[in-house]
């Protein structure tokens, strides 16, 4: 019986999320990270990037299609919009490059995929 919770649970660990890093450097020298999780069938999208002064976060129902949006808010008051898009060539299907506009009308540039491709 414990076997099959052991297995049970390995397999739930394995379908149940995806998660990609997303790194950033500013103009200014200034590094942001954080990560994007979404589930087996790319529902329940939630992201976060940070450079340990503020962090912002968002969700999204799917990522299905090549492109994303965001809407996100940031532990300063701030609050914008984060565009993701993969090129649906790619093998991974994880890895490209993302926008986040603020309402203020800060904009920063940033790469996601997997750890081991950035």
């Amino acid at each position: 019986m414990m076997k099959n919770f052991v297995a049970l649970g390995a397999v739930l660990a394995l379908v149940g999320c995806n998660t990609i890093e997303n790194q950033y450097v500013s103009a200014t020298g200034r590094y942001g990270s954080g990560q994007t999780t979404f589930g087996a069938m790319q529902e329940n999208v939630k992201f976060s990037i940070g450079d340990g002064r503020v962090t912002c976060r968002g969700t999204a129902p799917d990522w299905r299609k090549a492109t994303v949006v965001i809407p996100v808010a940031c532990t300063d008051g701030k609050s914008g919009t984060v565009t993701m898009t993969r090129p649906m060539t790619n093998a991974s299907m994880v890895a490209g490059e993302g926008t986040m506009q603020l309402t203020n009308g800060e904009t920063r540039r940033f790469i996601f995929g997997r750890k081991d491709q950035l």
